[in-house]
């Protein structure tokens, strides 16, 4: 069984069927960083646009101040040759964009008659307007960008001007000294993404490991030391710890029961053997038919004891499996004592019931609760002396019905208490004829039907046995 786990867990990790938790985190980690990514990228662009902008503005602002203040006594060649340089003399100048960003500006100055004092060779021919700012112009096909300045104090009018190109190629530059960075940060992201769900993860990895190590025969549980296990995850092993511990106590219920039914049938079985081997050689009719009746006692008792067993095996603490319908408790408790009233006939032992006049209604399998209160029934006629009652009572609690049986025999001793439910454990109740499943039968069913049971010993001797089932009465429906 464990080869085969094993097989289909590796088939369905070849098959593909569903991501893993590397890979959806790494997914999701990536899917984040790459559009912050974006946002980063398409923010830079804008921003290079405006700053290329901000930039060509406030070039052409400085080259008016210096125009205004260098024209007085000076030439058109000195102005011109005054004006400051794009770039620092040490920025790279091979590429066209650096070529186009040294480029000087266009500059034209008149006076207040709008006679022309100086003109750049490369100023644009376009006609002047009498208002100061900036503007684009379209002019032979090719945007320039132009300032013009109005000077009061001299009347002067200065219209400085640089070609769009000029603020393209400043635009590319800080997207190129900007943006590659963010070229490279890309892979940089991915990479380091990658190993941190990798390092995140190693402690589910070494969890991993651990499950694959336990034994399916001896399941332990993992036990790890609280520092390997992240907060997240400890939740997670409690509930594997406590799954392994029930596993394991389950385990080993299931050897104690197989061992303990493998020895109660041993028994038996050598009888019925030993009692054909008599008949087989009895030469005389009585003792053949002695030898025979044993015999019959014996696989008697074997079927009984067989069939307590398969009932066992079929219930379910959860309740599956049970064809539950309305059983009325009154009826229930009369029709077992029916059934047992000759045998408490014979054993001297009378009947006391307390039931109440409400009628009291579970849902439940007829069989299962008749077979519950039977065996307990048993118990209680086999260890009750002579001359005594076995007293039943019903009563609700809460939403719950409440049945109580009690017996007047030796009790149970604190140390057996707990061990009064488990297979074929016989105390100082038990006796030959019991198969020491009756309790464990009852309990069984008890569970099944989401109730309760537990033993006690009271005052003045005896056994009283509380099982608690959700009811509801007629005044309910």
């Amino acid at each position: 069984m464990h080869e085969r786990m094993k097989k289909g867990i590796s088939v369905l990790k070849r098959s593909g069927c569903s991501p893993g938790l590397h890979q959806r985190l790494l997914l999701w980690l990536l899917i984040l960083l790459g559009a912050l990514w974006v946002v980063l990228w398409a923010n830079h662009y804008g921003q290079a646009e405006k700053s290329a902008r901000r930039d060509i503005d406030d070039r052409l602002r400085s080259a008016a101040m210096l125009i205004v203040q260098l024209h007085n006594g000076q030439s058109q060649k000195a102005i011109e040759t005054s004006l400051p340089s794009p770039l620092p003399a040490t920025a790279p100048s091979g590429s066209d964009d650096d070529r186009a960003r040294l480029f000087p500006p266009a500059f034209e100055l008149f006076d207040r008659s709008r006679q022309l004092i100086a003109r750049s060779d490369n100023f644009p021919d376009t006609p002047m307007t009498d208002t100061a700012g900036f503007e684009n112009r379209q002019i032979d096909g090719e945007t320039w960008r132009l300032y013009t300045s109005l000077h009061a104090q001299g009347d002067l009018v200065l219209r400085v001007a640089f070609a769009h190109r000029a603020q393209e190629a400043t635009s590319r530059i800080l997207t190129r000294d900007f943006g590659s960075p963010l070229l490279w940060l890309l892979p940089g992201l991915a990479l380091a993404a990658l190993l941190s769900v990798w390092q995140g993860l190693a402690p589910l990895r070494r969890l991993t490991v651990r499950i694959s190590r336990v034994d399916p025969e001896d399941p332990k549980p993992l036990a790890p030391a609280e520092r390997e296990v992240p907060r997240e995850l400890q939740p997670l092993v409690h509930t594997l710890d406590n799954l392994l511990t029930r596993m394991r106590n389950i385990y080993a219920r299931q050897r104690a029961f197989t061992a303990s039914a493998a020895h109660e049938l041993r028994t038996p079985l050598a009888g019925c053997l030993a009692q054909l081997r008599l008949a087989q050689l009895a030469h005389d009719a009585p003792r053949r038919t002695r030898a025979l009746e044993r015999m019959r006692e014996s696989l008697g008792h074997m079927t009984r004891l067989i069939r307590r067993m398969l009932l066992l095996a079929r219930l379910d603490r959860s309740g599956e499996g049970i064809e539950t319908q309305p059983v009325t408790l009154q009826a229930l408790i009369q029709e077992v004592i029916d059934q047992h009233e000759q045998t408490a006939t014979e054993a001297g032992v009378r009947f006391e019931t307390r039931l109440p006049s409400e009628t009291l209604t579970i849902d439940g399998e007829p069989a299962l609760l008749n077979a519950m209160l039977t065996n307990l029934v048993d118990n209680a006629l086999r260890v009750s002396p002579r001359d005594s009652s076995v007293v039943m009572t019903l009563e609700t609690a809460a939403h719950d019905a409440l049945l109580t049986l009690r017996d007047h025999g030796c009790g149970i001793s604190p140390e057996e208490r707990e061990r009064v439910f488990d297979p074929f454990h016989q105390g100082n109740q038990g006796s030959d004829s019991g198969s020491g499943l009756g309790l464990t039968i009852a309990h069984a069913i008890v569970a099944a039907h989401q109730g309760s049971i537990d033993l006690d010993t009271v005052d003045g001797g005896g056994t009283v046995v509380r099982i608690r089932l959700p009811c509801h009465s007629a005044s309910d429906e």
